[in-house]
């Protein structure tokens, strides 16, 4: 699978020569196998076996053996080269009342023992046979008892070795509830996901969550995050680590751990988990988890989504109706892009070799393994061959949290005072991501007219302080003034605006808004006063005869009374906020205005700082 994934054009034939010899064949037309041999015998041939690869069918061979399709990949992890790690977790994973495995012996010699605590059952002997015979057909495998010397299994340690590794929760010691559950999910799911039928929305219900946005604070530096409250209607954030620097967050942050629950508790907030559960502050993940289950998603949980994302996408790429021409297509634009045939074949069939990569790293570190797969390292080498600048680590890095938040269909926000060439460098990754997701027919009509006006959404905003958050602004009237989608709408749209512009003119313009909006609230207060006068009379009147009385009301009032009755109701809140808009005087019909009047309580516009240069 991996040769498939290294090179997608390929359609290979599998042929067993021997008992333990393969040879696995393809055109040469396509690709000479002399090119790619001493590439494959140095990173894609499991040690244990004698694999041949040739452009000609051997002539005497025990039998062909079926070619693994895209869609049975996570089906009995066929041909996926698993190690002891990989083993343990796969059968904890499965058959989680399994006893505990004390060790795999001769894993890498044709036949493996497996040493339980106990003598297994006869039906979960029979099941982790089916389940080996389904992963390495024909292959050997037999099963121990530990000695009585009270040999038993030691406990992973969430540190030292593999520690990015996600470890079988068994081997864990006191972990929340959600770690076991995201566990279940993902091994209760996984041939699904890699089917197709599970598709991402019924993964994690992304289009509920509304607009959202993405920030990763288990690492650099962010932005105040109240800021993206204001804008957006949900926050999705990686939570920081322990030590010195989770401390550093919270104090940058002014906000506490109580109020992140508070903002979990609402809807506000979910914690997209990266890291082992142990690096971040477990007691805090628990407290989020009982305010609000659904704001934890664990790191299994957060690899389905990703993987459900990336079948979806090639599932529905329209190179896969042409891929057998590809090869000659990348022949003709070769000379002309001044790029290796490969290389553009690795650009268009991105998508099936993600899909056919992107398992194992999964399954073994989630989002951390995202570099085994993603746009990074492709995108790196074609910069260097490009330009001859090594930027390979650069967009490497860059990558990771792009991917993140495409498949959560988030805005990301980077970390302050990241480089505008990192900036690059994500905005890169994005546009091909949109460009793989929009490449179908059902939108890449609407896709190719957005890239043609260059209007279509921006999916990556630089990490700029926009407002100041008065020390006495509570993070209640925060998540009470931003409530309405309106009012966030209007914040990503003026954050949008002010971030495209250069300084000088974002200075100018943050200068022109805090005196209009001064003005607006100063015309306010004389109309209020004036209409309360002028009521007076007309109200008397109201309380001598039928309230509901259209001619005997202000309709200035009904209009008001509209507004705030209406405002109540969550169906009416475009209509209403409409409304309110056009009860504005011309000149202050702005929703930039609108937006900075409702949350003067709790944020201001602050004056910019000059970006530091690269």
């Amino acid at each position: 699978m991996e040769l498939r994934a290294r090179y997608p054009q390929l359609q290979t034939r599998i042929f067993q020569v021997s008992p333990f010899k393969y040879a696995i064949v393809f055109d040469a037309a396509i690709l000479g196998a002399d090119q790619i041999r001493g590439e494959f015998a140095n990173s894609i041939q499991p040690a244990a076996l004698s694999i041949e690869l040739s452009n000609d069918i051997p002539t005497n061979f025990l039998r062909e053996i079926a070619t693994i399709a895209d869609h049975q990949i996570a089906s009995g992890f066929a041909g996926l080269p698993f190690n002891r790690d990989d083993l343990r977790t796969v059968l904890y994973g499965k058959f989680p009342s399994l006893p505990s495995l004390v060790r795999v012996e001769d894993v890498e010699s044709p036949s493996i023992t497996l040493c339980f605590e106990r003598e297994l059952l006869d039906d979960e002997k029979r099941s982790v046979a089916a389940f080996f015979e389904q992963w390495e057909a024909g292959w050997p495998i037999e099963f121990a008892v530990a000695s009585s010397t009270g040999e038993t299994a030691a406990p992973d340690s969430p540190f030292g070795r593999d520690m990015l590794r996600i470890k079988p929760v068994r081997t864990r010691t006191a972990l929340p509830r959600f770690v076991q559950e995201d566990e279940a999910y993902w091994f209760d799911h996984v041939d699904a996901l890699f089917e197709g039928s599970l598709n991402p929305n019924r993964v994690i219900d992304v289009e509920r969550l509304g607009t959202t946005c993405y920030v990763d604070a288990s690492s650099f530096p962010q932005i105040d995050l109240r800021q993206t409250i204001l804008c957006y209607d949900t926050v999705l954030m990686s939570p920081p680590l322990i030590g010195d620097g989770e401390e550093s967050f919270w104090r940058r942050q002014s906000l506490s751990r109580d109020d992140f629950v508070e903002l979990a508790g609402a809807d506000r907030v979910r914690f997209v988990l990266r890291q082992p559960e142990e690096r971040t502050d477990v007691a805090f993940l628990h407290a989020v988890y009982q305010a609000n289950p659904s704001a934890i998603i664990g790191r299994r949980k957060a690899s389905a989504l990703l993987a459900a994302d990336l079948v979806q996408t090639a599932d529905e790429y329209r190179f896969n109706g042409v891929a057998d021409h590809v090869p000659e297509l990348a022949r003709q634009m070769a000379q002309e892009l001044h790029l290796s045939e490969l290389e553009i074949i690795q650009l268009l069939l991105w998508p099936s070799s993600a899909r056919r990569s992107c398992l194992l790293p999964l399954m073994t570190s989630g989002l951390m393994s995202i570099g085994a797969f993603g746009q990074g390292r492709l995108l790196g080498d074609q910069i260097q061959r490009a330009t001859g600048q090594d930027l390979r680590l650069e967009a490497f890095v860059a990558s990771d949290d792009v991917h993140i938040a495409h498949a959560f269909n988030a805005t990301l926000i980077p970390p302050l005072e990241e480089k505008s060439g990192i900036i690059m460098l994500r905005r890169l990754v994005g546009d091909r991501l949109n460009f793989y997701r929009a490449c179908n027919t059902r939108i890449f009509a609407a896709w190719a007219t957005n890239e043609r006006r260059r209007e279509e959404k921006i999916r990556l905003l630089p990490s700029m302080p926009i407002f100041d958050f008065p020390p006495h602004a509570k993070l209640r009237d925060l998540i009470s003034l931003t409530s309405y989608q309106s009012t966030r709408r209007k914040g990503r749209a003026l954050l949008s605006r002010l971030s495209q512009l250069p300084f000088e003119e974002r200075e100018s313009e943050i200068e022109r808004l805090s005196k209009d909006l001064y003005e607006l609230g100063v015309r306010r207060e004389k109309r209020a006063m004036l209409l309360d006068t002028a009521d007076d009379v007309k109200e008397v009147a109201g309380a001598l005869i039928d309230l509901t009385l259209f001619p005997v009301r202000s309709v200035w009032n009904l209009v008001n009374k509209i507004v705030a009755v209406g405002r109540r109701i969550p169906a009416l809140d475009n209509f209403i906020d409409d409304l309110e808009r056009d009860t504005l005087p011309q000149r202050f019909r702005n929703t930039d205005l609108d937006f900075l009047s409702k949350i003067e309580r709790v944020a201001v516009l602050r004056e910019p700082v000059r970006p530091a240069s690269d």
